[in-house]
């Protein structure tokens, strides 16, 4: 099991924050007591007002803590990115703009048979999903395929043996920018 957090561009463009290594506090809404040290988090950007491409799955990170109130009572999650998968498109520019497409593009994600009938296809508005173990079996499958250096499969693994991660064994080892292409 793990969790997806979906940013709206028009709100926090998250292909301009996701840097591998860095940390950030999500706002939450549901599913909180799946929220625990060490769970695995995808990272989502919703298509917005921007062109259809850049909706999709753009890294994976690791939840840092459970969820807590922030100053203004908003529940927040913190969380670090491992990684980030860009696209070979997207690998000369440092800051993407609204033509880069997405890593591993919404379509290719949800024509996989599990996530199908998956709550982001047809609520594609909130702001964190479950991702059952299945979703992150055949995920891992893509991520393998187009970014071979990637630590999502060790992550899934792990994941599966419901085991949680520790971040600082993929930080020292597997923070990085996975580049296709």
């Amino acid at each position: 099991m793990a969790l997806l957090f979906q940013s709206n561009p028009n709100q926090w463009d998250l292909r301009k924050y996701l840097q591998p290594g860095g940390r950030a506090s999500w706002f939450v809404n549901r599913y909180l007591n799946y929220m625990k040290p060490g769970t695995v988090t995808l990272f989502w950007e919703a298509q917005g007002q921007e062109k259809y491409a850049i909706r999709g799955l753009y890294g994976w990170g690791i939840v840092e803590a459970e969820p807590a109130e922030d100053v203004n009572g908003k529940l927040r999650v913190p969380l670090t990115y491992i990684e980030r998968w860009v696209s070979s498109h997207d690998a000369e520019y440092s800051v993407p703009d609204s033509e880069h497409i997405a890593a591993i593009p919404a379509d290719e994600v949800l024509a996989l048979r599990s996530w199908r009938d998956h709550l982001l296809a047809r609520m594609p508005v909130g702001t964190n999903f479950i991702v059952s173990g299945e979703q992150m079996i055949e995920l891992s499958k893509i991520v393998l395929k187009k970014y071979p250096s990637s630590a999502f499969e060790k992550a899934t693994a792990t994941a599966r043996e419901g085991k949680r991660l520790k971040t600082e064994e993929f930080v020292a080892q597997r923070v990085m920018e996975v580049h296709y292409g």
